[in-house]
Parts: C-alpha cells; structure tokens; sequence
C-alpha cells in the first residue's frame, strides 16, 4: 500500500551509552543553579581515582566529588544491563526511544 509517506528511518545508536544520558543535578552553593553531572562522568572519576590521584581536596579533583555520587558496581550493573536491553530490541527489529516524564504535582 503506498500512501506517499517514505517509511521511517530507524535512528543508529552504535554502542549507545546509557551513562552519557542519565545525569544527577548537583546544587552549586556559589550560584544555586544545577549543575549535571553524568553518569558516565562519575563512573569515569571513580576510574581515575582507582588509577592513583592522589588528591585529598575537592577543589583540586572535582574527581573526588564525582566519585562519590553514586556506586560503582552499581553504574557497571546499569550500563551491562542496558546494554543486553539495547540487543534484545535490536533482535526484535524494534526501537528504543526517549521521552520526558509527565511532571507529578
């Protein structure tokens, strides 16, 4: 049945990473603004603090602030389970896709 309408195109996400898109809001005490931090940014500061900084202030390494945002086995479990997620869609032929939550009064 041709309708006109070109079929749709699926969007690639090669090695779509799940870290990269989910951020934790961090209040600024100068500005009192939010500041977002993401996940894979945080999972990267635990990374480099496990490498050997040797940093004891968090002024010096925002490293150490980051580090400390959430655990990381449990960003290791978020990022292998999104990804075994992203291949079983993959298997189906269907895609993921991303929306805003409604916000709850």
């Amino acid at each position: 049945m041709a309708s006109g309408i070109p079929p749709r195109t699926p969007i690639e996400f090669p090695e779509f990473d799940i870290l990269e898109y989910a951020s934790i809001m961090v209040p600024c005490d100068a500005c009192g603004d939010q500041l977002p931090v993401s996940l894979r940014e945080v999972l990267d500061a635990q990374e480099r603090l496990h490498a050997g900084c040797t940093s004891q202030d968090e002024r010096e390494c925002p490293s150490l602030t980051h580090a400390a945002l959430a655990e990381e086995s449990a960003l290791r479990d978020l990022a292998r389970s999104w990804r075994r997620v992203m291949s079983q869609v993959e298997a189906t032929g269907f895609d993921v896709a991303f929306r805003l939550p409604r916000r709850r009064h």
